[in-house]
């Protein structure tokens, strides 16, 4: 039997608010989104980078989402690493490709900023740029955080701002990789409520005495009628299994 999606606090004033928005499509029951965080940086993992555009080519999702903490090319240095990887993706994938900025960023940070080739290379490919809050599944928001947080272990942001929107979220910014879980309280019946950090493509995320990012990316997945989450965790060598298939370049 399918299950009905999640739609906790439907009427709350955060769905309000993303269902006004202009262009808001709600998502849909059914689709497979791959979401992944610091392709857009100089830093990313040429070989990690490699092998997702190969696993995308081979699962062919129905939306990928591109976390960037920045303004999409808001600096020079690295945009053409940005735009060949973004090059790359498109020459074989053509579905959905939404590249999701931080709060700070404006609805138009595609058309801002001081690198002359950003807005023709959204043009060419036909991606989607959106900021701050975005639905990316049934039950599901999406969001940039600005770091860790004091927690001391990777998951604990994520599944605080859960509880607190009352919906699952999945986030990038903190490059952690963590999927934390929870009933909500109250009510055996509810769907779990996720906390999901993606982790990060960068191979030169600095590590602390209290937090050592991770390399990954994350899948949520509703072709069963609930939204599933998967992380996908990156050796350092670039390498990652989905599915039982293993992608090494």
């Amino acid at each position: 039997m399918t299950r009905e999606p999640r739609t906790a606090h439907a009427d709350a004033p955060l769905a309000q608010l993303l269902r006004s928005r202009p262009g808001y499509v709600p998502p849909t029951v059914g689709e497979r989104v791959v979401v992944v965080a610091d392709l857009l940086t100089p830093s990313c993992h040429p070989r990690a980078v490699v092998n997702l555009i190969r696993f995308v080519r081979d699962w062919q999702p129905d939306r990928v989402v591109v976390m960037s903490a920045s303004q999409p090319g808001s600096t020079h240095k690295g945009s053409e690493c940005t735009t060949r990887a973004l090059a790359e993706l498109r020459a074989v994938y053509s579905g959905d490709v939404v590249i999701q900025a931080g709060a700070g960023a404006s609805g138009d940070c595609h058309l801002a900023g001081p690198c002359p080739c950003w807005p023709a290379v959204i043009s060419d490919l036909g991606l989607a740029v959106v900021a701050g809050i975005q639905p990316v599944a049934p039950g599901w928001l999406s969001l940039t955080a600005t770091g860790p947080g004091p927690s001391r272990y990777p998951g604990a942001l994520a599944i605080l701002l859960a509880r607190g929107f009352g919906h699952s979220i999945i986030c990038s910014g903190t490059s952690g990789l963590a999927l934390i879980g929870e009933i909500p309280a109250g009510d055996p019946t509810a769907d779990t409520l996720w906390g999901f950090e993606i982790g990060t493509l960068r191979r030169t995320a600095t590590s602390t005495a209290s937090f050592r990012p991770a390399m990954g990316f994350g899948v949520v997945d509703s072709t069963t009628g609930v939204a599933e989450p998967i992380a996908v965790p990156i050796s350092r060598s670039g390498a990652f299994t989905f599915d039982g298939v293993t992608y090494a370049a």
